[in-house]
């Protein structure tokens, strides 16, 4: 038995002058971003379709994209570095949903379940939509879901139309 190969060292890469410049070509770009948008490790990402590219390069441009989208954290003399796509921001979100619901079952009487459960399924309709592109406050979609106001447009179209399919699948578990 062998262990896997590390993944490769930017450093290392970008001291290539050759590969450096495939580095910034947009083919590149393309492999590195629909990668990142899976958040692939390196263990995945070398046995890929990488084109005529080395996977080795398109891991270091993954690894430049990700480092600008990064946050670290310092504590003491460790540095944590990590970043957020919208795949791990969505997972969370669901997350915190399902804690949330698992945790207030025996804490709130049963008209506040309901309350909780339909503004928690207004404010993941309103987000999710905000995160696929629709323009509009937060507070202004919740007043329009709430006091059943007619769409203006379409941001607000979506947010209608997500929010009534949270509410048909939430009424539709048992089949």
């Amino acid at each position: 038995m062998h262990l896997p190969r590390d993944p490769p060292r930017i450093e290392s890469i970008l001291s290539d002058e050759r590969i450096s410049k495939d580095i910034l070509s947009e083919e590149i770009e393309g492999y590195a971003k629909d990668f990142n948008k899976r958040y692939l490790h390196w263990s995945e990402v070398r046995y890929r379709d990488t084109g005529h590219f080395d996977p080795d390069t398109v891991w270091a441009r993954m690894k430049l994209v990700r480092m600008d989208d990064s946050v670290t954290l310092v504590f003491g003399k460790t540095q944590y570095r990590y970043c957020m796509s919208d795949r791990i921001m969505k997972m969370l979100r669901e997350f915190d949903v399902r804690v949330a619901a698992d945790f207030f079952p025996n804490v709130i009487d049963p008209h506040g379940k309901v309350y909780y459960s339909v503004s928690s399924l207004m404010e993941e309709s309103i987000a999710s939509s905000q995160m696929e592109g629709a323009v509009t406050t937060t507070k202004k979609a919740k007043e329009m879901l709430r006091k059943n106001i007619r769409p203006k447009d379409g941001s607000e179209r979506m947010i209608v139309n997500n929010y009534r399919a949270m509410m048909f699948i939430k009424d539709h578990t048992d089949r």
